[in-house]
């Protein structure tokens, strides 16, 4: 009953194309996620989102953008130690998307900060957890930050596609069309990726600008594609 309340709540307003912040393990190929960014880290909301998938095979979907500055690094930690004490895994979008199912609590970062995503090395540690990095402009990528990259990936973390060059998509496609969309965006930030060793699962739309008809374009060369679904509310009382 709890996450049918959160899944209502989330449904009306913020959530872009109803892409709900959970993903739910039944074939389902697109999903939403929260955003963390200028949280506190007492924040309500986030609590009750993390909370509503206690005892459920649900996953709860957040995403941030640089850590330390645009997402606190108290307000992450506070979201993964709540996960660890309602017993609930950290999982990736690799995960999601390999499986076995069950609930747990997916967090990502989006864009191209990966010495800011560095920060989060001592914390996911602390708690042996796992995040996912969405990543644009990877061809822009100095050595020393692929090597980071690499680094994240080998502890476990997820590193995903998130555009060559950061399109609003919708605006792309009403000037240049879906196929050129596809061919000259999305594509090529997956193969990139795979080429230096990276094995890509998701996308996520930049800025969550999409349509459903982009998302099954989309779908058609990757597993997962998020979206995003607003700032957590609180729905318990």
């Amino acid at each position: 009953m709890r996450l049918a309340l959160v899944i209502a709540v989330a449904a009306c307003g913020d959530n872009r194309q109803y892409d709900e912040p959970f993903f739910a393990w039944d074939g389902q190929a697109t999903v939403g996620a929260m955003a963390l960014d200028h949280l506190l880290p007492d924040d309500p909301g986030m609590f009750d989102q993390v909370d509503a998938v206690v005892g459920s095979p649900w996953v709860a979907m957040f995403y941030a953008h640089i850590p330390g500055e645009m997402s606190r690094l108290d307000t992450l930690e506070a979201l993964i130690a709540r996960a660890t004490d309602d017993g609930l895994p950290m999982l990736t979008y690799r995960e999601l998307a390999e499986g076995p199912p069950r609930g747990g609590v997916s967090l990502s970062f989006d864009d191209t900060e990966v010495d800011q995503w560095m920060l989060l090395r001592p914390m996911l540690q602390k708690y042996d957890a796992h995040v996912t990095f969405f990543v644009t402009r990877y061809f822009e990528f100095t050595d020393a930050q692929k090597a980071e990259l690499h680094q994240l990936y080998a502890e476990g973390n997820s590193i995903e596609a998130h555009g060559v060059n950061h399109v609003d998509e919708k605006k792309y496609v009403a000037q240049y069309g879906l196929e050129q969309l596809i061919a000259e965006e999305i594509v090529p930030s997956i193969e990139i990726l795979r080429a230096d060793g990276f094995d890509p699962h998701a996308f996520a739309h930049p800025g969550g600008a999409h349509t459903r008809e982009i998302d099954e374009a989309i779908l058609e060369h990757i597993d997962l594609v998020r979206s995003i679904s607003g700032a957590p509310k609180r729905t318990t009382h």
